[in-house]
């Protein structure tokens, strides 16, 4: 019998812990609509990267990777309809690169990609956050528009996660 009670008490700690992680993992929000980034005026990417194709990329692995972390229960797509039911517990996720910075004195770390993304209420458009990032571009010889793509998407799920935390 003494053998048992700490056996149990393992047990039940375990089966307290599994609660509490389970009750993180649920989403804040209902549905979360995820615009097409845009690419701030005067911003160039590398010669390397076809930016239409970048943007694309990105869009599609971030709205995989918001999917993922479990913001809403639902990603949308950009000027998809929800019901108004459902707006006031609703948030839409803006991405816009805002910079590229060249290194320019080698190759091998050709500079790095600013964006910034925003985070709004649907039903009323106040802001909950904006979340400013710039993150070093992979070498030269290692850098495409999906491994950019997947980057930049990864980067931003993240920091949109932590932010909405």
């Amino acid at each position: 019998m003494r053998r048992f009670i700490p056996f149990a008490l393992l047990l039940a700690l375990f089966v307290c812990v599994g609660g509490l992680s389970a009750k993180d993992d649920e989403p804040r929000y209902k549905t979360a609509e995820l615009k097409h980034l845009t690419v701030a005026d005067g911003v160039t990417l590398p010669d390397q990267i076809n930016t239409l194709d970048y943007l694309n990329l990105v869009y599609d692995k971030l709205r995989e990777e918001l999917g993922k972390c479990k913001i809403a229960d639902q990603v949308v797509d950009d000027g998809a309809t929800i019901p108004d039911a459902d707006a006031a517990n609703s948030i839409v996720v803006e991405v816009k690169i805002t910079d590229f910075q060249k290194a320019g004195f080698t190759m091998m770390h050709p500079g790095a990609l600013s964006w910034e993304a925003t985070v709004y209420r649907r039903s009323d458009h106040s802001v909950i956050t904006t979340i400013p990032r710039t993150f070093k571009m992979p070498p030269a010889g290692y850098r495409n528009d999906k491994v950019l793509s997947n980057l930049t998407a990864a980067e931003a799920a993240h920091d949109i996660r932590k932010a909405l935390k």
